[in-house]
């Protein structure tokens, strides 16, 4: 079933990876169909007017508009029928020869008088480059505006007459709207990315768990048949007593894979719960945001900006998930070697967590820091029995009616020894039961909602790798658990 299972994520990520290539080579060819779109206009544009400059100029453009003023008004009137927010400059320059630096205005369809420039009037362009390449190559030149923000790109058109460049026409044309699409279509494609990033890592947890279990598996197949080679051993010494042996190691190795698998199964199930709650927030607005978006576009009321500033605020929410997945991933490694930490960091690391899980449980975690104190042990099974009794007490309290739902965490120390003791008003743990809380399979909650391993292992946790104890002690209408460090 497990291999099942992992073929089908593999399956489901190289499809995902598909969708994601697809969508990157279709926003790769709406660019370039957009740009090139453009471009054509501005082409045709400039033929245009170029014919029409040239009816109107039968003989030398620069002669003709110089000895007729009113088929020079004329042309520029014409050229500022095609003055827009985004075609914001049209005019026609010349240069006097072919040595010259200065070139020379002849038409400007500028619209305000302030910016229009009078005829004659000299003209050093910064890219001179690219203007005389126009009449050395006799092809339209195009680069990328320097001087004015509200210009990207200039379109450098040759006027020809019998094979000979007589003037130049320029249109300056705004990209805005392109660099908008080219950005909005950035920002899907960066939560294209974050999602199928949170796919394989998704895969890898669940694959690290399925190793896990296979090593857990294989090393008690491995103790089980020493067992059963010793048990062979004293076959010749007892019959009665080898049967005993032997009845008793398979019922070890039934309750050990039961406890691995009951583990396994509060592991996951856990995990899955609080990532579920973390997610359920950003999950939210980001179909909001998309929605919203949605409506807009289809009522043609879509705000300049508005696209770039939803796809901004889905990439944040975005960004938020993924760090929640890396702090279950830090949950998740396994513990290889002891270090120092502070114990305030490892408390940080859980509110992170629970918190949103905790709130939507009104229940409300205080911590009293009395002392700033750092430890050397094994941080993430620490972390591991405090969320344990956190998460008892959180079902604690979905079965009592109290009005506050409180958990205090206090962190002293007691003749150089840290402790960390954990309070709730949860009710408290009947008398005739205390005794029996660290027993495994053990548990007070409802059939199928407690594997009765928890505080088992966190007390087995406590003495055996962190060399301290677990303590339980009631109070009036609740519980406290005290977590005793090794000094």
């Amino acid at each position: 079933m497990t291999k099942i299972f992992n073929i089908i994520a593999i399956i489901l990520i190289i499809l995902s990876y598909w969708v994601y290539t697809l969508f990157k080579d279709t926003k790769n060819e709406i660019i370039t169909t957009n740009h090139n779109t453009q471009i054509t206009y501005v082409e045709d544009i400039s033929k245009n007017l170029s014919n029409e400059i040239l009816h109107y100029c039968k003989n030398n453009i620069y002669k003709d508009l110089q000895k007729n003023k009113k088929i020079r008004a004329l042309i520029n009137l014409n050229l500022q029928s095609f003055i827009t927010t985004r075609y914001k400059y049209i005019y026609v320059i010349d240069r006097e020869t072919n040595q010259s630096l200065e070139f020379r205005f002849l038409l400007d369809g500028a619209k305000n008088i302030e910016n229009k420039s009078e005829f004659e009037e000299g003209y050093i362009p910064m890219d001179i480059d690219k203007y005389r390449d126009v009449y050395k190559y006799k092809k339209t030149q195009y680069f990328q505006h320097k001087n004015m923000k509200s210009v990207s790109i200039t379109s450098l058109y040759p006027i020809i007459r019998d094979d000979k460049v007589e003037a130049i026409l320029v249109i300056d044309f705004s990209i805005k709207e392109q660099e908008i699409i080219i950005q909005s279509l950035q920002n899907f494609n960066d939560i294209f990315e974050d999602i199928l990033l949170l796919f394989i890592l998704i895969f890898a947890i669940i694959l690290w768990f399925s190793y896990i279990d296979n090593k857990r598996e294989k090393e008690n197949k491995k103790t089980h048949q020493q067992l059963i080679e010793t048990s062979n051993e004293l076959k010749n010494l007892n019959d009665t007593l080898e049967l005993k042996i032997q009845d008793e190691i398979e019922k070890n190795y039934k309750k050990d894979q039961t406890m691995i698998q009951y583990s396994k199964q509060a592991q996951m199930g856990e995990m899955i719960s609080m990532i579920a709650h973390q997610w359920r927030q950003p999950l939210n607005t980001i179909s909001a945001s998309a929605i919203n978006l949605s409506l807009l576009d289809s009522m043609n009321i879509l705000k300049e900006g508005q696209i770039q500033t939803e796809s901004k605020f889905i990439q944040n929410q975005c960004q938020k998930m993924s760090e929640t997945i890396n702090t279950f991933m830090n949950f998740a490694k396994p513990t290889t070697e002891m270090k120092e930490f502070k114990i305030v960091d490892s408390l940080d690391s859980i509110m992170l967590i629970l918190q949103s899980q905790f709130k939507n449980h009104n229940i409300t975690i205080k911590i009293d820091m009395q002392e700033d104190i750092s430890i050397t042990a094994y941080k993430d099974l620490l972390e591991q029995v405090i969320i344990n009794i956190l998460s008892n007490a959180r079902d604690a309290f979905d079965e009592q009616t109290t009005d506050e739902k409180i958990i205090k965490i206090v962190v002293t120390k007691q003749n150089s020894i840290p402790i960390i003791t954990i309070e709730d008003n949860a009710g408290g743990i009947p008398s005739k039961i205390q005794e029996k809380i660290f027993n495994p399979y053990f548990t007070t909650k409802e059939q199928g909602k407690g594997t009765g391993i928890g505080l088992y292992m966190s007390i087995n946790i406590m003495k055996k790798s962190l060399q301290g104890d677990l303590q339980y002690i009631p109070i009036k209408n609740g519980s406290i658990f005290k977590l005793i460090l090794g000094s």
